[in-house]
């Protein structure tokens, strides 16, 4: 019983295959006879676009992801660190250089006279 449902499976698969051809085919007859000879021009453009990209496509990720199994796996765990610590050090503050400050009455001031003077 269970190899006559396979079959049926099978049956149904090919049938409706059959049947989106035949759809297929008559919608492409009615539309082709409805368009511009322009118009079919560019579908036909687009149709071999894609045929032509699909297979350009294919090959990029085949080449892709051979070149991902060619990699050596990188290493993902560290390193232990030990820190040694003889004694314990009270944190300093970092020293910043320090700024030589000068009051504004030490400045040296230039006066500039106008040119028609």
């Amino acid at each position: 019983m269970a190899r006559r449902d396979k079959n049926i499976g099978q049956r149904v698969g090919i049938f409706m295959g059959g049947l989106l051809l035949v759809f297929t085919v008559t919608l492409a007859i009615i539309v082709g006879n409805r368009l511009s000879d322009e118009a079919l021009g560019v579908l036909a453009g687009a149709v071999c676009g894609v045929g032509a990209a699909i297979p350009t496509s294919l090959i990029v990720v085949a080449l892709t992801l051979k070149l991902r199994q060619d990699e050596p796996e990188e290493k993902t765990s560290y390193p232990p660190i030990v820190v040694v610590n003889g004694e314990r050090q009270r944190p300093q503050a970092p020293s910043y250089p320090q700024i030589a400050r000068r009051s504004p009455r030490d400045r040296e001031w230039i006066d500039v006279k106008p040119l028609g003077d």
